[in-house]
Order: C-alpha cells, then sequence, then structure tokens
C-alpha cells in the first residue's frame, strides 16, 4: 500500500514536470520569441514615429500661418489675450513679453510670461479659449497654479504663453 502510494506520487510528479515542461517548449516559449521580435520591430520603428511626431507638430503649427503676426501686430494681439482674459474673469498681476526666439522652420516665437488671479472656472475657460484668438496664434508653454490661502475659490496662475511671429 506504501509502495504504491509512494509510485503513484511519483508518476504524478513526473507527469505535472512533464506537462510544465510542455508548456515551457509549446506555449511560452514560442509566445516570448514572438515578443522578442514585436520588440525590435517596435524599436526599429521608433524613429520614424519620432520624425512623424516632429512633423505632425511642425504641421500644426504650419497650417496657422495665416494667424502668424508680424513685430507690428503684437501690441494688438496683446491686447485681443488681455481683453479675453478679463472678459473671461481673469486679473493680470504682470505681463512680461521675452526676447524673440528664432525657430528653424521660418517662423520665431514671442514668450510672455503672465502672472493672473482668478477662479478656478475662469482660468480653464481663458486658457481654452486661447486657440479661438483671432489675430494671433498663441499657445500654452508652461504653467504652475496655487490657490490663494485667504481666498478659497481664487488661484494664482504663473504662466508662459508663445505668440507665433511671421520671419
Amino acid at each position: 500500500m506504501e509502495m504504491t502510494r509512494n509510485r503513484t506520487l511519483a508518476a504524478s510528479t513526473a507527469i505535472a514536470c512533464l506537462a510544465l515542461a510542455a508548456l515551457y517548449l509549446f506555449i511560452y516559449q514560442p509566445l516570448l520569441r514572438r515578443i522578442r521580435i514585436k520588440a525590435a520591430e517596435c524599436h526599429s520603428l521608433e524613429p520614424q514615429v519620432l520624425q512623424a511626431r516632429k512633423n505632425v507638430s511642425i504641421l500644426a503649427i504650419k497650417g496657422h500661418e495665416k494667424n502668424f503676426i508680424g513685430p507690428d501686430e503684437i501690441a494688438s494681439a496683446i491686447e485681443e489675450l488681455t481683453q479675453r482674459g478679463r472678459a473671461k474673469g481673469v486679473t493680470f498681476l504682470s505681463f512680461t513679453p521675452r526676447q524673440v526666439e528664432k525657430k528653424e522652420e521660418g517662423y520665431q516665437i514671442l514668450p510672455i510670461d503672465m502672472e493672473i488671479e482668478s477662479p478656478y472656472r475662469a482660468i480653464g475657460n481663458f486658457m481654452g479659449g486661447l486657440d479661438t484668438l483671432e489675430k494671433c496664434l498663441v499657445t500654452v508653454r508652461r504653467f504652475d497654479i496655487v490657490p490663494l490661502s485667504d481666498k478659497a475659490d481664487k488661484i494664482r496662475t504663473r504662466l508662459t504663453v508663445n505668440l507665433y511671429l511671421r520671419d
């Protein structure tokens, strides 16, 4: 009886080992091979994807060339920007244009640093409406939002936007 039990246990262990070996050889190994092949394909496509992303960003800006402004139109574009902000409930605390940056694609960027105070909803409406400005193309470069400690419903935002200029 003891011998039969040991044989059954040994046979069960052997069958389990064979089943695991079969799973490894016939399922896991081929899947691993396919994963390696697909990973190599992904790595080979990565430079093409990066180039495509660059092209899309260039085209996104190039498609708006009609909204690029000249140096003589900067004041009116800034005025439109501030009027839009005030209409949305934004208070401009500071407004500082920086040095114009030259881009290789044939346009220039004028970064503008702003510090503003507003209710939460107003900053969202203001930033969401930047793409609807008529006189110029504006994108948000960066922003930091800090709640005001003395007013629970207001925030202070440091914001840098880019105005796109013709070369």
